[in-house]
């Protein structure tokens, strides 16, 4: 499954994580996951909100589907 538009949580707090994730559970606001028997990819993109990213470098994702 592939998923996207959180940013990766945009701005990114040592620590503490991403506070302002659009995502109740903070395992998929970016990166490869497990999801049941199933595996979720979730792109940070490349946007932001307000010009801003704190900690969360820009992401363009080239995946081979064989």
């Amino acid at each position: 499954m592939l998923c996207g538009h959180t940013h990766g949580g945009q701005l990114r707090v040592p620590l503490v994580g991403e506070p302002f994730a659009p995502v109740e559970d903070k395992r998929y606001v970016a990166g490869l996951n497990a999801f049941g028997e199933r595996h979720i990819y979730t792109t940070r993109g490349v946007g932001s909100l307000y010009g801003l990213r704190l900690n969360c470098r820009p992401e363009v994702t080239m995946l081979e589907l064989v």
